[in-house]
Parts: structure tokens; C-alpha cells; sequence
């Protein structure tokens, strides 16, 4: 037990000398390295994986973007935001470039920033505190949304197959992937390859498209694909040039409320600022109504007038289950959100093209 200690406090002595070497020199997020790799990034890669070998002018572009913003964040919060643009967990890199570009709209507003305010009576710290140029004063938490509720079904397993159907050499064709279930073991990959081509070659006379036979597996896997002559539908993404929603199309209200209802709750109580959440979500789906249904419920019953529908303010007409009339009628001193600005498909690519 008594050589426990100096290995701890060894420890805490190195990461102090790592931060403080990294406040001293530049924070770079990305490898310095040359970069010829010009293929397009795998759905088994995270982005900052792709970002780092890619030699595509659009991920230079990208990769500037965030360096200089990295620059731009107080010396002692940049090691934490390069772990994080490193991550292998996908959701770390969209959460950080989410921090950092509420940080970098802030700043160009001209606003003072805090990174993690402390708070009374709480060991929780919100991701910003915030001073206006006006003098107004605020709290910011940013939010990640990772539920969708329609597309195709991704995961590790699928992924390793769409990824190998991408690079497929084919006999001049592409192919749309119009259905894709997972078994419960990992497909040999020359397999769907070998029914594929034998698809394709068993329809040697046809310009149009070619409706493949569904592969299937005793474990489970289905897949079915359409080829198409290349010559006439010429893409640049690869083999694979699309994929059918196996998805339910479902609402995205229940994410959208859940995410803000735990961040609004986190810290038990309101405060004398506004306590703002800028919610990003995942989902392409995401629609204004359903942002307005999951912060204010929607009328209930016949009888709700078209008034009581379009005035936000009333409570009469409205469910109990949403991030604002549910917990100021359920728990009025718990919810402690005052605004949520929301965005979706927060990406690298839209801010530096």
C-alpha cells in the first residue's frame, strides 16, 4: 500500500508538467504530417481518423479551421479540447467542435467568457459563464444530441460491410443498398462480394438497372441490392451510392425533451441569470414543430382552441410532459433552463467550405 502513493502523486506531477508544457507551446490538434490519402472517409472511422490522414483540400480546410480555433480558447482549456478532437469516440469530437463553436460565435460577438464557472452549492460547473457587451450576464451549457429517429441502422457490424461494399471493384456498375439487417455474427465479406458479381453477370444484356436477389444468411443477414450501369448514373463517392431507410421513421420530440429535461435538471435548482442550453442533435429529421412540442408540449383535446395552440405562454391546453410547462406544473424550482437555441448535423465541413 506504501507504494501506492508515489505512483499517484508521480502521476498528478506528469499530467501538472504535460498541461503546462502544452500551455506553453502551441496545441495542435492534428499530426504534423504530409497527407496524400485522397479516399473518402469510412462509416468505421471517427472524423477526426479521416480529418488526420485525409489529403483532400475540403479536410485541410477543415483542419485549419480548427486549429485556429483551438488558438483562440484560454492556454488552460486547450489540452482538454485536443483529447477530446482525438477521441475514438465519435461523440467527444462533435460535442468539442459544438463547444468550441458556440465559443467562437461568442467571441466574435464581443462577449467576456468564462470556461466552467464555479456555482453555489454545487460541484457541476456549466460549460461557460457569459458577460454581453451590454453588461447582461448569462450561463451556457452545451448539449449533444445523439438519437436519431430515421435512416439506416448503423453499427460496428453493418459498417464493416458498407465500408467493404464502398471499395468493391465492380464490373462498371454501382449499386444502392436497398436493405441491410444485421446478423448475429460478423458476414465474411466474399461472400456478399461473390453474390453480388454473380448478380450482376447473370444480367450482362441490361442497360437498366439490375434488382440483385437478396442475400441471406442462417444467422440473420439479410441484404438486397439494386446495381446500376455506371455509364449512365457516373457518381464520385464510391461503389455504393446510397442506402433505404431500415429505420421506423419515429418522432425526434422524445430525445430533443429528454436532453434538455437533464441538462435543465442537472443542477437542481434556477438561478438569478438566464441558464441558456444550445442543443445540437444528430438527427437530419429534426423539425421546428417537434423542437416546439418537446420545450412546450403541443394542445391536447378537442376542445383546445386554435389561440390556446399558438400561445406558447398558456398551460391549460398542454401535456405536462415537456421541458418547460412539464416541470414548472410538476416541479417548479427544479427546471432551471430559460432558453435553447438548437442546431442539427453540427459538422467540421459546413463551417470550413
Amino acid at each position: 500500500m506504501k507504494r501506492v502513493w508515489p505512483i499517484v502523486l508521480g502521476s498528478a506531477v506528469l499530467a501538472a508538467l504535460t498541461v503546462k508544457w502544452m500551455m506553453k507551446f502551441k496545441v495542435r490538434v492534428f499530426d504534423p504530417v504530409r497527407r496524400t490519402d485522397m479516399s473518402g472517409k469510412k462509416l468505421t472511422e471517427t472524423t477526426f481518423a479521416y480529418l488526420n490522414r485525409s489529403g483532400r483540400r475540403s479536410s485541410a480546410a477543415s483542419r485549419a479551421l480548427i486549429e485556429d480555433w483551438i488558438s483562440r480558447v484560454p492556454a488552460e482549456e486547450r489540452a482538454h479540447f485536443r483529447s477530446r478532437f482525438r477521441s475514438a469516440r465519435e461523440v467527444e469530437f462533435t460535442s468539442a467542435l459544438h463547444e468550441m463553436t458556440l465559443h467562437e460565435l461568442l467571441r466574435r460577438q464581443g462577449c467576456e467568457i468564462r470556461f466552467h464557472p464555479n456555482l453555489p452549492d454545487t460541484t457541476n460547473h456549466p460549460d461557460f459563464g457569459v458577460r454581453e457587451p451590454r453588461g447582461h450576464k448569462l450561463l451556457l451549457e452545451a448539449c449533444t444530441s445523439t438519437d436519431v429517429s430515421s435512416g439506416p441502422e448503423y453499427s460496428p457490424r453493418g459498417n464493416r460491410i458498407r465500408d467493404f461494399l464502398q471499395g468493391l471493384e465492380l464490373q462498371g456498375d454501382q449499386i444502392l443498398i436497398d436493405e441491410m439487417i444485421e446478423g448475429s455474427r460478423d458476414l465474411r465479406q466474399e461472400l456478399i462480394a461473390r453474390h453480388i458479381n454473380d448478380g450482376i453477370k447473370a444480367a450482362l444484356d441490361s442497360s437498366e438497372r439490375i434488382s440483385i436477389q437478396p442475400f441471406t444468411t442462417p444467422d440473420g443477414w439479410r441484404i438486397k441490392v439494386t446495381a446500376f450501369p455506371t455509364a449512365r448514373n457516373k457518381g464520385p463517392g464510391g461503389t455504393v451510392i446510397g442506402e433505404g431507410w431500415s429505420r421506423t421513421l419515429t418522432s425526434s420530440y422524445d430525445a430533443l425533451r429528454d436532453s434538455l429535461k437533464k441538462k435543465g435538471s442537472r443542477y437542481g435548482k434556477k438561478f438569478a441569470m438566464p441558464y441558456v442550453i444550445a442543443l445540437n442533435s444528430s438527427d437530419a429529421m429534426v423539425t421546428n414543430r417537434q423542437l416546439q412540442k418537446a420545450l412546450f408540449g403541443e394542445p391536447s383535446g378537442r376542445g383546445a382552441t386554435a389561440r390556446a395552440a399558438e400561445d406558447q405562454r398558456s398551460t391549460t391546453a398542454r401535456p405536462t410532459d415537456c421541458v418547460w410547462v412539464g416541470a414548472q406544473v410538476k416541479n417548479p424550482g427544479k427546471n432551471a433552463c430559460t432558453g435553447a437555441p438548437c442546431t442539427e448535423i453540427f459538422q467540421v465541413f459546413l463551417y470550413s467550405s
